[in-house]
Order: structure tokens, then sequence, then C-alpha cells
């Protein structure tokens, strides 16, 4: 028994190394793609005269290809095991979907305004509307480490926005100018897409305590739902605005850029396979293993898009990812310990 009771901790140890190694790979490489498509020059293969270089400027259409994607995944593994599915009705997902087509695409517009690191810093600093609203709205008392962290993500994000590289170690106050504005509309956005993803997550929430879904489920007809919302706007642009709409660009620019096709491709598939993992990693192992893994991978993240893209980054602006990161594990680690130490107190009274 103790034999079998050690082999069963070792394969639940193993597989959380592998679930974790490969959460990390797919997402880095996720957010890798997402940052090239939205800021390459893909050259153009053509015969004649024409641009050499085009650019991705199509988010709807970057989004639809997402989501066919993960909806044929979720669909075709639903179809090889329907035990992973609840036959629930399709209707009841439409609501949640409306919100999700919008987000993604105000995300990736927000990439022309601020770089890769900033609107993954600003994505972090989620828990600072939830406690404002909690505060004020609803009269709620936190923890004391939540206000800590807030706190420190509030700074860092300041630090790394509010200083500007002027040198490798040197750093100086922007000016407020032309760039300045065009960066509080990127944070603006970036805002916007998180007050949608949250309501997308309060929405999805209330399906699964509403009704008895499996996250394939969720995930193969959110996505279709999208798909479909998506469509009939692209349609409305086509039939609209004729060659110059956003579906005829980004069929142009794919039928003249292979490079682009392929980073599409793959960008989808990441994000199918990124999906999957993440269900099958909450199912098995908790939410808060997830959000440990999650946090550290933004850290990642920003780690690569820095050194991959060569942002500048200043030393100023450094301690400010630091005290972002440092406050979101500080939440993580007290929210982990606290009910142990109360537990504690309880025996001993």
């Amino acid at each position: 028994k103790h034999f079998n009771r050690t082999m069963i901790l070792y394969s639940s140890e193993i597989r959380l190394a592998v679930y974790t190694v490969a959460i990390y790979a797919i997402f880095i490489y996720w957010a890798y793609l997402q940052e090239k498509i939205v800021s390459t020059d893909y050259p153009v293969v053509h015969d004649g005269d024409g641009p050499l270089a085009l650019k991705w400027h199509f988010p709807f259409a970057l989004n639809i290809s997402m989501a066919i994607v993960c909806h044929l995944t979720a669909a075709g593994i639903i179809f090889c095991f329907p035990s992973m599915s609840s036959k629930v009705s399709p209707v009841v997902f439409w609501k949640s979907a409306i919100s999700g087509a919008l987000a993604s695409p105000i995300g990736y517009q927000a990439l022309k305004y601020i770089t890769y690191p900033m609107m993954v810093l600003t994505k972090s600093s989620k828990p600072v509307p939830v406690m404002f609203v909690g505060i004020f709205f609803y009269q709620r008392k936190y923890k004391w480490y939540k206000y800590v962290g807030v706190a420190m993500v509030c700074i860092g994000i300041a630090m790394f926005t509010l200083y500007k590289s002027s040198g490798k170690y040197s750093a100086k106050v922007e000016i407020i100018t032309q760039p300045s504005i065009n960066l509080i509309f990127g944070i603006l956005l970036v805002l916007i897409n998180l007050s949608l993803d949250g309501y997308t997550n309060n929405e999805q929430d209330h399906l699964f305590s509403k009704y008895t879904i499996t996250s394939l489920d969720m995930m193969k007809y959110v996505n279709l739902w999208q798909a479909v919302y998506i469509f009939f706007f692209l349609i409305g642009g086509w039939l609209l605005f004729g060659s110059q709409s956003e579906a005829s660009n980004a069929l142009i620019l794919l039928q003249h850029c292979p490079a682009a096709r392929f980073d599409l491709l793959m960008f989808c598939i990441s994000t199918a396979v990124g999906q999957i993992l993440l269900f099958t990693l909450i199912k098995e192992f908790g939410s808060l293993l997830w959000v440990t893994i999650s946090v550290t991978r933004k850290l990642f993240t920003v780690l690569a898009s820095v050194f991959i893209f060569e942002h500048s980054v200043n030393v100023y602006q450094w301690f400010g990812v630091f005290l972002v990161f440092a406050g979101l594990f500080l939440e993580i680690v007290m929210t982990h310990i606290q009910p142990h130490e109360e537990k504690k107190a309880l025996k001993k009274e």
C-alpha cells in the first residue's frame, strides 16, 4: 500500500511538472507570436509591382481564425470522447461570447500604442478595479496583504509607465507629448479589455453554477458564437467598404505573405492547445496553482518580449516590473498561508 501511494504521488508530481513545462512553453510561444504578428513587416511574395512588405492590422480577422480553430479542436475531442460533454444547449453561451469577441481585438489594438511588456503589466492590475469597486460600492474590507499587494502593483506600473529610457542605465520622467497621449490611449484600451474579460469570466462562472457544463463545452460553444459574431461583422464591413474592408485586406496579406500564414496557423494552434492544458490543469490540481503558474508565466513573457523584440527598459522600469510581480506573489502566498494559520489558531482555542 505504501508503495502504491508513493507511486501515485510521484505520478501526480510528474504530471504536474509536464503540465507546467508545457503551459510555459505554449503560452510564451503564443505571446511571442501575438507580438510578432502585430509588429512584423511581412515580406510580400508576388510577381510585378507592389509593396515589398505588409503589416497585419486586422484584429477581428485574427480573432475569428483563433475562434474557429479552438471550436474545431473542442468539437473534435468531444466527438472522439462523448462523455466529456454534458449535451447542454449551445444557446446558453451567446451572451458570454459577445464580450469575448470584443475583448481580444481591443487588446490587439492596444499594441499599436504601447509595448507588449506594458500591456502584460497593465493586465496584471486586474485586482485594482475589483478592490476599488468592493471598497467604494460594497463597503467591503480586505486583508492587509491585499492592500499592500495592490499598492505595489500600482506603483510598479506607474514606474514602468513614467520612466522613459534614454540609455542602457539612465532614465527620465516623460514629458506629456503626443507619444504620451498614445500611451494613455493604449492603457485605456487594455483597461477596456480587462473590463470585458471580467464580464466574460463572471458570465461563465454563472453558467457553470447554473448548468452542468464541462470546460470543453465552454470552449466549443463560446468560440462558435464568437466566430459567428465576428463573421457577420466582417461580412458587414466587406459589404460597406469592399476592397478596403478588414476581411479583404487580411485575405490579400495572407495570399501574398506565406510567413504570415504560418504564424497565424501556429498562433491559432497554440491557443487551442493552451486552453486544453489550462482546463486540464485546473480540473486536476485546482485554480490556485493555475494562478501561480499564470503569474510566473507573465513574468517570463515580459522577459522574453524585452530580449527577443529588444524593447528599451532601464533599471527604474525593471524595478517597476519587480514591484508588480512581487505584489502579485504576495497575495498568492498569503492567500495560501492564511487559511492554515486560521486553522492552527482554532485548534489552539
